[in-house]
Parts: C-alpha cells; sequence; structure tokens
C-alpha cells in the first residue's frame, strides 16, 4: 500500500514457475490483481496465497478468496485496510471467511488484546497461525537495527522507523504463545496448536513436522510453565540447548 505506483507490477507466475517445488507461500495485495490467474496457477500449484500489505475493500478480498479457496491472510490487522462498520475491508473478510486462516502477531503492540480475543472468538483454534514478525534485532536488546535496508531504532521492546512507525516485532514465539493464552481465553492445546500444528497444515508438512507423534521429526521445545521462558530445545532429536543450571 506504502509503494508508488511505478514500483508496482503486475504477477506474473512465470517468475515463480521455476521455484515452484520450494515456495510455499506467497503474499499478495488482491486490489492489484488485474485477472485471476495468477491465483490459479499458485492453487494448482500447491503455492498457498496469503492476502496482506493490502488496501483492499470488503469485495475485492471476499473475491480473490473464493477465487482461492483456502487462503491465508497475512498478519490480520496489520499493514491492511482497517475494519469500518460501513466499509468492513480485509479484516471483516478475514473474519467471515470460514477458510481464510489468518496469521497473528502477538506481541501486544501490533494488535490490541482485545483484537487478539476478537480473532480469536471469530475463527477459533484452527482458523489463527501465531507468528512473531520478528526482524533480526530479535534477543539483541535496544539499539539501532535494520530491515530492508532501513534503519530501525529497538527500544522497551519495540521496533520502530526513524517516523515512528513499528517497523517489526522483536517477540521470541514463546512470548506469542503466552501473551495469546492470556489474552484470547482459548486453552493451553489450542494456543499450542496454533503455532504448531496449523501452520504445518497449511503448508503441507504435517504429515513429518508439527505435532509429537511417532514418526515425525522430533523438534521440541520445554518451557516453563510459569513465564514460558525456554528450558530446552531439541531438534531433529538432538538436543540443541538445555538452560544453564543457577
Amino acid at each position: 500500500g506504502s509503494q508508488s505506483e511505478d514500483c508496482i507490477q503486475d504477477p506474473d507466475f512465470s517468475w515463480l514457475e521455476p521455484y515452484g517445488d520450494i515456495i510455499k507461500i506467497i503474499t499478495l495485495a488482491p486490489e492489484q490483481l488485474k485477472n485471476k490467474q495468477f491465483l490459479k496457477a499458485c492453487k494448482d500449484k500447491g503455492i498457498v496465497v496469503s492476502l496482506g500489505h493490502s488496501g483492499a475493500s470488503f469485495e475485492q478480498a471476499t473475491d480473490c478468496m473464493e477465487t482461492v479457496g483456502n487462503c491465508h491472510v497475512t498478519h490480520l490487522y496489520n499493514a491492511m485496510t482497517p475494519f469500518r462498520h460501513r466499509e468492513p475491508g480485509l479484516v471483516g473478510a478475514a473474519l467471515l471467511d470460514k477458510n481464510a486462516c489468518c496469521e497473528l502477531i502477538c506481541d501486544d503492540l501490533h494488535v490490541h488484546p482485545a483484537a487478539q480475543k476478537l480473532a480469536y472468538q471469530m475463527k477459533g483454534r484452527d482458523g489463527i497461525i501465531l507468528v512473531t514478525d520478528s526482524m533480526r534485532a530479535c534477543l539483541q536488546g535496544d539499539g539501532e537495527s535494520s530491515l530492508g535496508g532501513q534503519k530501525v531504532f529497538v527500544k522497551n521492546g519495540e521496533a520502530r522507523l526513524a517516523d515512528g512507525t513499528l517497523a517489526a516485532s522483536v517477540a521470541p514465539m514463546n512470548e506469542v504463545v503466552l501473551h495469546f493464552l492470556i489474552n484470547s481465553g482459548a486453552s493451553l492445546p489450542d494456543v499450542v496448536a496454533m503455532a504448531t500444528v496449523n501452520p504445518a497444515k497449511s503448508l503441507g508438512v504435517y504429515d513429518r513436522i508439527g505435532s509429537l507423534e511417532e514418526g515425525k521429526q522430533a523438534d521440541i521445545v520445554v518451557l516453563d510453565s510459569n513465564d514460558f521462558h525456554v528450558k530446552s530445545t531439541v531438534v531433529a532429536g538432538e538436543l540443541v540447548y538445555n538452560e544453564p543450571i543457577q
């Protein structure tokens, strides 16, 4: 939405075709599509279409969702037309479409706790994917960083551009899960599924990752029950981190 018109190019699936076996998901602004061929090509190739960074109207978003069938929404509420009672926008379309899976940044800065709870009540356990939207400055403390060539300043856990605009998040996933657990009223198993099961299923890799089952890759994080800080991490069955004994 912030790009100038001369920077915007019509989507061309030929750009993606050579990499169709590795591209899993692509975010696009539906109001920039001149026809639906790009959507259909992505669908045929098994590439997840996600709507985001968009100024789409409710009607434009709904039309795109109907064409795709099962689409994503890139970080619901952020970088899109807001919900208004006479213009529901992309937010309204996302909340109403039963097949739309909504990503949600739960650092408690990008999305108000009440808006997180509203999304859960509308979408339920299967309709939300928790994301961090974190940048390279995550866990690096306060100071200057960069994002896509722009200077970013991190202060008190907030990453902002020079003009004060939120640039991205610096929240790790364990904090995101804890925030959503507190804000939504959802059960712990449901919230964990939104960070594990749902993204794995949506990307077509749930047969090997995303849950603790026999035959799947053993990726495990052990969290403290009070503040969810990481105690141990196992990747592919190998212990890669263990909290030092105090």
